[in-house]
């Protein structure tokens, strides 16, 4: 049943996010062979410099679409009064709940990805990348000689911070549901208790933040001074991500937690 219902959330959400990352695309390529006539005559750089703007607007208007159209999603199918279809599929809430996350997990790594993408149009270092990939090895070889650190502890530091990045978008909307399930639950001022609740999860999330760095420095103090002499500046930051990871998966599983109880009392479901 997830897979229908994951079919059925990207059918849903594609007729807006295809569009408009396919926009987002074309207009870096237009903004791009705009960039390249700046300097032909007056009339083109005042036209190339409006397209160059209208791409960094679209680049913040990309993050909003996203956020607004997940949010929205949530809102429609298990808020409102298309609810109660909803969960007369054969479904419970925690397939629900799962569609919703991966389908907004999916779409903000494909939003990333197409931010990138229009940004290495835009400013096409083609040829720098071209000479650098040739020389990838080299490249990698010369700093593994200077730091002593190999291409697969880079390539792995990347993904931690790109999983670390995933996890807190994840977070984030999981603060949205969780809000809006609160906040729904009340008889009246529904969307201000929501955004009440949205702040005060903001303000808890900002804490323990604080309190887990506060634990990352107080469990490197505690070590010895051999200890940390030992470890290289690499195995370090492993430990300071592998820490958030795991910190924002527990946040996850909370936030998941509030979400699938508060629908469950809303709607009265066993």
């Amino acid at each position: 049943m997830l897979g229908k219902l994951l079919k059925y959330e990207f059918k849903a959400t594609g007729r807006v996010m295809l569009p408009f990352l396919g926009g987002l695309l074309v207009l870096a390529v237009v903004a791009r062979l705009a960039s390249s006539v700046i300097g032909n005559n007056r009339v083109f750089d005042l036209l190339s410099t409006l397209i160059l703007m209208a791409y960094f607007l679209s680049l913040v208007a990309m993050g909003t679409v996203t956020v607004v159209l997940l949010v929205y999603r949530f809102y429609r199918s298990m808020l409102s009064d298309e609810a109660y279809l909803t969960f007369m599929l054969p479904a419970g809430i925690n397939a629900q709940l799962c569609s919703k996350l991966i389908t907004a997990a999916v779409w903000l790594i494909v939003a990333f990805a197409a931010l990138v993408l229009s940004l290495i149009i835009v400013t096409s270092p083609f040829e720098l990348m071209r000479v650098v990939f040739s020389d990838l090895g080299a490249i990698f070889e010369r700093f593994y000689a200077a730091t002593g650190v190999s291409m697969w502890e880079v390539i792995a530091c990347i993904f931690e911070v790109l999983l670390v990045i995933l996890l807190m978008s994840v977070a984030g909307c999981l603060m949205f549901y969780a809000s809006m399930s609160l906040g729904f639950g009340f008889a009246e001022h529904k969307v201000l208790y929501s955004i009440l609740i949205f702040i005060g999860f903001g303000i808890v999330t900002q804490i323990l933040f604080v309190l887990l760095m506060v634990a990352l420095g107080m469990g490197l103090n505690s070590l010895s001074l051999h200890a940390i002499t030992s470890m290289s500046a690499l195995d370090i930051g492993h430990a300071v991500m592998l820490s958030i990871c795991a910190a924002e998966l527990v946040y996850c599983g909370a936030l998941y937690a509030v979400t699938a109880l508060a629908l469950k009392r809303r709607l009265n479901l066993p």
